[in-house]
């Protein structure tokens, strides 16, 4: 059996204190990583749809909207994606 003394113990122990916080550090920063990158492509694709509002009535008849949808895609929250509001508002009619 083998005996570890007191600064041992206290070495043992903060190594495992230091290994938990580590893996809370690098998880809390995968998420903020995950939330950031989302919200990236969700300014992207609201930037895309404002890119849309400058094209004629012709072209997005083409493309398969209406301006209407592409006005109402532009006023939702940036949180919202377009893409997947206005295709589930394709799937509704």
């Amino acid at each position: 059996m083998v005996y570890l003394g007191t600064q041992e113990t206290q070495f043992a122990s903060q190594q495992g204190v230091v290994s938990k916080i580590t893996k809370i550090i690098a998880g809390t920063w995968q998420t903020l990583s995950t939330v950031l990158e989302r919200r990236r492509q969700h300014v992207e694709q609201r930037n895309a749809y404002r890119h849309l509002l400058t094209l004629d009535d012709a072209t997005l008849r083409d493309i398969g909207v209406t301006r209407y949808d592409v006005e109402i895609m532009d006023r939702l929250p940036i949180h919202e994606n377009a893409a997947l509001h206005l295709r589930e508002l394709k799937r509704q009619w």
